[in-house]
């Protein structure tokens, strides 16, 4: 008797436990409080990356740790990139209700873009600028990276307010944007 008992609320525990529903600040903080790391998206970042590697202050992760680095390209593939994919792992483990799927989706098409723009327009321009190449072609390459992803990514990010914004209202939640 006392083992069915204990069973059955082990049983209970974790069907409760598998049943909970996450918060509205919890859907409201991964799909959205998060895009702050945007703020520089496109050429700004980039430069941002070189004047942190010319005053040695540019990170990169090895054996999970961070370590200084002057590789501009380094830094991104692995400080950048992997910071951007633990954000799309933490948005998809959410589980999707009618009220947040928008939200959910439309936050994922943001990072996602981000993500590739990171692993192939900041990679290609952070070579060209490890290796002292010219200055003219960087400089072209960062004028289209702000003419066409950052402003597609604003209208991506413009797509998760659209959504965002009204669902933290409704809930009580205090609005961020960068």
């Amino acid at each position: 008797m006392t083992r069915f008992f204990t069973s059955t609320l082990v049983l209970l525990l974790i069907t409760f436990a598998s049943c909970k529903t996450q918060s509205p600040d919890l859907y409201y903080s991964k799909t959205t409080k998060s895009t702050d790391i945007f703020w520089g998206f496109g050429s700004k970042d980039l430069k941002s990356f070189i004047e942190f590697r010319d005053a040695n202050n540019l990170v990169a992760i090895q054996n999970n740790r961070k370590v200084k680095t002057i590789s501009i390209q380094e830094h991104i593939e692995t400080f950048l990139i992997p910071n951007v994919e633990s954000y799309i792992m933490e948005i998809e483990s959410l589980k999707p209700t009618e009220e947040t799927k928008d939200m959910i989706n439309a936050s994922l098409a943001l990072y996602n873009f981000a993500h590739e723009t990171y692993k192939n327009d900041y990679i290609a321009i952070a070579q060209l600028i490890d290796n002292r190449e010219d200055a003219t072609t960087i400089q072209d390459l960062m004028i289209h990276l702000d003419q066409e992803k950052r402003k597609k990514l604003k209208s991506l990010y413009q797509d998760l307010m659209q959504t965002s914004v009204p669902y933290a209202k409704q809930h009580d939640l205090t609005v961020s944007r960068f």
